[in-house]
């Protein structure tokens, strides 16, 4: 039989309970979460947090036991802070973050047509790197991960061929776009996205300066994210994940880390695993197997990949729908945030396009700099984007970028110390889904609770450190 002289637990009481009951659970996720990542600081403050509510649980249960929480100052004070509750997680998911005007990629005013590939920024540095590679042995220990990753490839790859005589007749191009996507993924893409062909996105002229000639009609966009744990400054060297395939002591010398090997490596051999890393390593593979297939069904196709490329790949990547444009001058994905990388496929194969999406990625860089902050030589901006060419973006200074990165090739800096850069976690996800709500509250929050669980610190602290040791930087 109950105890008639013990006090009954009030329902706001409960409702106190219950509600903070609802926060272990996430605690624990967002805690094993971040072990998983080797995050320790996020484990930590996740797991305290998780014990601070049990505890406030336990609390609140003593005291209604006890009657602690009878008087009038106690009740008045437990139904207000239900009604502080309820208003600030109304105000999470109510949209209050202003929309930027002129998100639309089709906006765009100027015409990119008269664009060369060989003018953009940084292209004069790797060209000037790879002469002096090309006519220097002493720089042949210098092969760093990031001439890997920025795809320049070999030019025995076939980027183009012969299509096949028999042409296939699509009779329904949704179903031909979903199977094609689903073939894109098995061969190594993450996500997938097609748009039309836009002729304003097209070079002129190529990274060599030879002229453009493409009349493709659509653009198939395959978005490889690049493994979390090298999307930092103080990434560990892949030796596993990368360059499994080939020799330890090749891996080193490619990855631009001394060692002493026991006979020399031959540079005919170091030129052959480089050409086949430049390329294949970052989802080139996968666009050279996908316009192969395309030209099996009798339709023209051609991959663009890296400086390889003869179109635009962030215009094309947001217009099919794969992210926003970030205050880092990359694009965005709500998967593996701005660690990825886009090939392209483009082919008059008849397909569906995707559309062009909002995820409120570029309200929330508005709210957040740290990317700004982390950058060593300042090139990406603070403050607010401005408008150009028809667009509101932020402005990335390609020079001061690629200056830098020419004798600091491992610098992610920008990418380390974005929010969106992480795995594709659950909870990670809640934290994308909830951004996209546009409120200008859950983005203030979600940034602090991104800065106490200290994702991104290590890059912000590195950028912040090398920034120190620059005598000046390029203007």
């Amino acid at each position: 039989m109950t105890d008639p002289t013990r006090p009954r637990m009030r329902w706001y009481t409960l409702l106190w309970v219950l509600l903070l009951s609802l926060f272990i659970p996430l605690g624990i996720l967002l805690a094993t979460t971040a072990l998983a990542e080797h995050e320790f600081r996020a484990v930590a403050v996740s797991l305290g947090a998780t014990l601070l509510i049990i505890g406030l649980i336990l609390l609140l249960l003593a005291l209604s036991r006890r009657g602690a929480l009878e008087s009038l100052y106690a009740r008045r004070g437990l139904k207000a802070g239900l009604a502080v509750t309820a208003l600030f997680t109304a105000s999470l998911v109510i949209p209050s973050e202003a929309s930027l005007p002129r998100k639309d990629i089709r906006r765009f005013t100027t015409g990119t047509q008269a664009y060369d590939a060989s003018t953009q920024p940084g292209n004069e540095i790797f060209t000037q790197i790879e002469k002096k590679q090309a006519s220097s042995d002493k720089d042949v220990m210098t092969f760093s991960i990031f001439d890997v990753c920025v795809g320049k490839v070999s030019h025995r790859v076939s980027r183009d061929g012969e299509v096949s005589p028999n042409r296939v007749e699509v009779i329904n191009p949704g179903i031909l776009t979903q199977k094609l996507k689903a073939d894109a993924k098995a061969l190594g893409a993450d996500v997938v996205g097609i748009t039309e062909l836009d002729p304003r996105f097209v070079f002129q002229k190529d990274n060599e300066g030879n002229p453009v000639r493409l009349k493709h009609r659509y653009a198939i966009v395959l978005g490889k994210g690049l493994d979390y744990k090298l999307s930092h400054p103080t990434a560990p060297l892949p030796w596993q994940s990368l360059y499994s395939s080939i020799p330890e002591e090749v891996a080193a010398v490619l990855s631009g880390r001394q060692v002493q090997t026991a006979t020399q490596i031959p540079e005919e051999t170091l030129n052959e695993y480089r050409e086949t890393l430049e390329f294949f390593s970052d989802g080139g593979r996968t666009a050279v197997e996908l316009a192969s297939l395309i030209r099996s069904y009798g339709y023209p196709a051609r991959a663009h990949f890296g400086r390889w490329s003869e179109v635009q790949v962030v215009p094309l990547a947001i217009m099919a729908g794969l992210g926003e444009l970030g205050k880092n001058g990359m694009l965005v994905n709500p998967a593996f945030g701005p660690r990825g990388s886009f090939p392209i496929v483009t082919t008059d194969l008849p397909l569906i396009p995707d559309r062009q999406v909002d995820l409120g990625i570029q309200e929330f860089c508005r709210a957040c700099a740290k990317c700004a902050d982390a950058c060593p030589p300042r090139a990406v901006p603070q403050g607010d984007p401005a408008l150009v060419n028809g667009l509101l973006r932020w402005q990335v200074d390609g020079t001061k970028c690629f200056s830098y990165i020419k004798t600091n090739p491992k610098c992610m800096a920008c990418v380390g110390a974005c929010p969106y850069n992480k795995k594709d976690y659950f909870v990670h996800r809640l934290a994308v889904t909830a951004i996209a709500r546009k409120s200008r509250v859950m983005n203030w929050l979600m940034l602090r609770l991104d800065n106490l669980l200290g994702y991104g610190a290590r890059s912000v602290r590195v950028g912040q450190e090398a920034r120190k040791t620059l005598v000046r930087v390029p203007q």
